[in-house]
């Protein structure tokens, strides 16, 4: 499962990075098109944010795979070592319930605007909102495979699901 895992995520660093640079280039191109040449392209800017609204989304799951998020670690530095698998669950947990309102308020997005479709690209919007709960799905897989991993550091007879070191960081 692990290794299935991991293809996945690394399939999607790949479409992030190729959206990215999708972004970079519309942009650029944008930007030359209008300020040299006095000719807009009107769709370049549509392009940019939608992928830039996935690239976000699709991007934050692949940080949370290593524990890469910037956060507030100050309680995980002061606790004594047994407790830290303790405060990495409840952190994880506390994560999960947002998640879940993530994902929630996503679909809410989703299905709101399902009906209206961009002016330049002629797209509905709700594929832009679809991102949301793409990204929060595949948050929530990997948190919970955290979860998993750092019950099994306080309870014997878990076996951990990945190849980080017992402190959960590289």
């Amino acid at each position: 499962m692990v290794q299935i895992r991991k293809g996945i995520f690394r399939g999607i660093g790949y479409v992030v990075i190729a959206m990215f640079a999708v972004v970079v280039s519309a942009t650029f191109g944008q930007v030359i098109l209008r300020y040299v040449l006095e000719t807009p392209v009107i769709w370049a800017e549509e392009l940019a944010l939608t992928l830039m609204v996935w690239v976000t989304f699709l991007g934050a799951p692949l940080l949370l795979e290593g524990r890469q998020h910037m956060g507030v670690d100050a309680l995980y530095q002061i606790v004594p070592g047994r407790a830290k698998p303790a405060v990495r669950i409840l952190a994880d947990a506390l994560l999960l319930v947002l998640l879940v309102y993530m994902i929630r308020s996503g679909v809410a997005m989703v299905r709101l605007t399902s009906a209206n479709v961009t002016p330049a690209l002629g797209i509905s919007v709700s594929f832009m909102y679809m991102a949301i709960p793409a990204g929060g799905g595949l948050m929530v897989w990997q948190t919970l495979e955290h979860l998993y991993n750092s019950i099994s550091e306080l309870l014997p007879g878990f076996n951990r699901t990945d190849d980080l070191p017992a402190g959960g960081h590289r």
